[in-house]
């Protein structure tokens, strides 16, 4: 969690996009700020918590192409609808 120096203008509502963090955790780690859509009208303070992205998913193996149908008319679902 770091502090965030608001300027006036600016609400919970507009700092919890510029920062990527759901409004609900933003307005429960700032109670004393009661309606998170309003504008400051003087300079605040903002908890802001710190969150960690996930990590990259890992690299998948190479695309290894299934062997090549059987001849038929479309493929191989209708050679067993005898």
């Amino acid at each position: 969690m770091f502090r965030y120096h608001a300027k006036p203008g600016e609400s919970l509502f507009s700092i919890s996009r510029m920062f990527h963090v759901p409004l609900p955790q933003l307005s429960a780690l700032n109670p004393q700020f009661r309606r998170p859509y309003r504008k400051f009208r003087r300079p605040q303070i903002v908890f802001v918590p710190i969150i960690v992205p996930f990590p990259p998913y890992p690299p998948h193996a190479p695309y290894s192409p299934q062997p090549p149908y059987p001849p038929g008319p479309v493929g191989p679902f209708y050679d067993r609808l005898d």
